[in-house]
């Protein structure tokens, strides 16, 4: 059997096909080695016909090896052996070339691949350009996306740190901005001066309207405040009704005038606007370096200047050295008061108060402390911390307890009546039972509740009536007499007289000094004395100190007085004896 077959060399399917290489100047290339005839070679121009006529010489050949081991670094017999492709580089008239030579044992042939350096890099330079674009368009997407993410976390950011450093309701700086905002300064030994602004009686409106309508108070305060605190200044809110005010100001004179201006504009911008509201504020202020170093130091000078500024109400107060000295006795005097009313540290003193004939008809219990640090503490002193800091409701039971107890131990008839005048202030009977404990400790003390007379000053009187006049009436059912200590000098009214159970009225010490010299004090004496008979009142002298006082106020028809002039507050047992003296 013969088979036959046909093989189309030059076909596009064929060995000898023209797209082994990509370019021109590429070259494959099989020769043998025993007598260096080519076997193949893809090159342009070269067909089956010249196979015969190409053969390599025995010179071109030791050329070609002695180059392959120097390059390879090894023996021709090595590079049989190991089978490896061996990367060659030549040059020619045509250019330089590199190469890739494997010597197929088998079959004795030489497998040689050649392209030209230039071809190669031009075809990396093209290859790079591709990446390369493709790189840089994919780092632009990249840096675009990554840029966007950047500035909506820059946002957010922004957006946190202007909330942490401001108030939600008014829109200004909060505590953490303000301080912020002074360290800078600080660090920066730049002279400023800070403003500490509360609204008066805001817990009132708060109380009467509700707190949405106290929060629009404040947002309608915050922009008034920052209108007229000018451009320059740092406005914040510290929370609550309390605002600071920042500035470059750092002359006394300057910082009053300034906060005044801002207390009456803002007050005004607040009157005239949406709420139409009238309110007040006072303002401390401190000046930096002089009134402190530090955040901590600037603000406590300047809360120790609003805290007295509050006192008045509507008041700018500048700090001061004494203020400070004042604020820390204050403190220490409320810290030894705590610890005074235990052991009984407070004593009792009396104050006799006598007649047109100087007989003895009742006395006024007045508390004496005598501290082991802080010495005598003068009891206007002491009353006012006791009713700041809510001491005075325990101190007010006190005296009364006290004062009853001494006065059960003194002689009493209805020969030789005497009464006992103790000083109640308004926050006693606000408690809840207060007329209930005042029965008690006179039952107590086997007092009758006609021999105790209660004093409350007029103002405090002002400051709720109409919430103790139940209780004032209870008392006075059972006998308890009523004084308005210090009349003339608060807000008195014949309404206030008619509306209140008041027995005895107690003319002040100021109209008695000059009630020989000042024509305008003793007609204000001749008024009051008229005044208690009108209403048939009790009627008393307080503070006289010489005979030619007494005398005046005889002629003008007063019949009770206390004063030096009589007697000087004593401890009880002096009272003994001098009622003891009257007697013999």
């Amino acid at each position: 059997l013969v088979m036959t077959a046909g093989l189309e060399i030059e076909s596009d399917r064929g060995i000898f096909r023209k797209d082994h290489h990509s370019r021109a100047a590429d070259s494959l290339r099989l020769f043998r080695e025993r007598d260096g005839y080519i076997q193949y070679l893809d090159r342009e121009g070269v067909g089956p016909q010249d196979y015969a006529d190409i053969r390599r010489t025995e010179e071109q050949i030791r050329e070609e090896t002695a180059r392959l081991e120097e390059q390879a670094g090894r023996s021709m017999e090595a590079i049989k052996a190991d089978g490896d492709a061996v990367v060659f580089y030549s040059e020619r008239d045509s250019g330089n070339y590199m190469g890739a030579a494997v010597y197929d044992s088998r079959f004795e042939l030489w497998i040689i691949s050649e392209s030209d350096m230039a071809g190669i890099l031009r075809d990396f330079f093209k290859e790079l350009a591709t990446y390369l674009g493709l790189f840089f368009v994919v780092s632009a997407l990249l840096y675009l996306l990554f840029n966007r993410i950047d500035k909506v976390e820059k946002r957010r950011l922004e957006e946190l740190f202007h909330q942490s450093r401001h108030d939600d309701l008014t829109g200004l700086l909060n505590r953490a901005g303000l301080i912020d905002q002074i360290h800078t300064r600080i660090n920066s030994h730049q002279p400023f001066s800070m403003a500490l602004v509360d609204i008066d009686n805001f817990r009132g409106i708060n109380d009467r309207f509700g707190q949405d309508f106290g929060d629009r108070v404040l947002a309608e305060w915050s922009r008034c405040l920052r209108k007229n605190a000018g451009e320059e200044a740092v406005v914040a809110s510290l929370g609550g009704d309390e605002f600071a005010i920042v500035t470059h100001l750092c002359e006394p004179e300057q910082v009053s005038n300034y906060c005044w201006r801002l207390l009456g504009d803002t007050s005004h911008c607040i009157q005239t606007g949406a709420l139409e509201l009238q309110l007040g504020a006072s303002i401390g202020a401190a000046i930096f370096p002089e009134n402190g170093h530090s955040f901590s130091s600037i603000v406590r000078s300047a809360h120790l200047a609003l805290h007295k500024a509050k006192r008045n109400r509507n008041e700018v107060c500048l700090f001061r050295n004494d203020i400070e000295t004042g604020y820390l006795r204050r403190v220490h005097i409320e810290q030894r008061l705590r610890g005074a009313l235990e052991p009984n540290l407070i004593t009792m003193a009396y104050q006799t108060q006598v007649d047109a004939y100087g007989q003895v008809i009742g006395m006024e219990a007045l508390a004496r402390w005598h501290d082991n640090e802080l010495g005598y503490v003068p009891p206007n002193e002491f009353v006012s911390v006791a009713e700041a800091s809510g001491l005075m409701v325990q101190l007010g039971d006190y005296v009364l307890d006290h004062s009853l107890a001494d006065f059960s131990l003194l002689p009493r008839s209805e020969e030789a009546p005497l009464e006992l005048s103790v000083n109640i202030s308004v926050l006693q009977i606000m408690q809840p039972g207060f007329a209930e404990s005042v029965l008690d400790k006179l039952d107590y003390h086997q007092v009758a509740p006609s021999e105790l007379t209660l004093e409350i000053t007029e103002t405090l009187f002002m400051s709720g009536h109409t919430k103790i006049l139940p209780v004032l009436n209870q008392l006075r059912s059972v006998g308890i007499r009523f004084s308005m200590d210090d009349f003339g000098t608060g807000y008195s009214s014949l309404s206030l007289l008619r509306t209140l159970p008041i027995d005895e009225l107690k003319i002040d010490k100021s109209f008695i000094d000059h009630i020989n010299a000042d024509q305008q004090s003793r007609n204000m004496v001749e008024s009051i004395v008229a005044i208690a008979g009108n209403h048939g009142m009790e009627l008393v002298a307080e503070g006289v100190e010489h005979k030619s006082q007494a005398d005046a106020l005889i002629a003008m028809g007063c019949r009770r007085f206390q004063g030096f002039y009589f007697s000087r507050p004593v401890p009880i047992e002096r009272v003994r004896e001098q009622l003891a003296a009257y007697v013999s």
